[in-house]
C-alpha cells in the first residue's frame, strides 16, 4: 500500500493493480495537491475504508479476487455515504459497466492525467463529504 494522504483538495483511495496505471493516478494526484493511498486489492481497499474516510475512491473494474460488486457490498456504508467513487475500466462499455454498479463517474482507460484530473476538478462542484480523512471509532 502506498500512502500520502496529507491532503489541501481531499483525499483519494485507488483501488488499481497495474502498477504503471496505480503510479500515474497518485503522481498526477499527488502534484495536485489531493492526498492519496494507493492500494493493490480490493480486500486492502476494505481494511482502508474501515478505518479512514475518503471523499474519492477510484476503482478499478477488472482485478483479481473481490469483484465490483463485493467490494461496494463490503464497504456500502461508507462509500454511499462518503465519497465519490469512480471507475476505470479498458472495458469499451465504461459508461455501461458504472450504471450497472450505480457508479455515476468513470474514465475509459486508457485516460491521460489531464483527463483525471477535469473529472476530479468536476467532482469539486458536487456537495463534498467531510474533508480529511477520519480515523474511525
Amino acid at each position: 500500500m502506498q500512502d500520502n494522504t496529507v491532503s489541501v483538495r481531499g483525499n483519494v483511495l485507488v483501488v488499481e493493480d497495474d502498477t504503471d496505471c496505480g503510479s500515474m493516478i497518485v503522481t498526477a494526484l499527488s502534484d495536485a495537491g489531493y492526498g492519496v493511498r494507493l492500494c493493490k486489492s480490493r480486500n486492502e481497499a476494505v481494511a482502508c475504508l474501515r478505518r479512514y474516510l475518503y471523499e474519492h475512491i477510484i476503482l478499478d473494474l477488472r482485478m483479481s479476487g473481490m469483484t465490483v460488486a463485493e467490494f461496494l457490498a463490503a464497504v456500502s456504508l461508507s462509500v454511499a455515504k462518503n465519497a465519490h467513487v469512480i471507475l476505470i475500466t479498458a472495458e469499451s462499455q465504461a459508461a455501461v459497466e458504472a450504471k450497472r454498479y450505480d457508479i455515476k463517474h468513470w474514465l475509459g482507460k486508457p485516460f491521460t492525467p489531464e483527463q483525471l484530473l477535469t473529472l476530479m476538478d468536476g467532482l469539486r462542484s458536487f456537495k463534498q463529504p467531510d474533508s480529511g480523512a477520519k480515523i474511525l471509532g
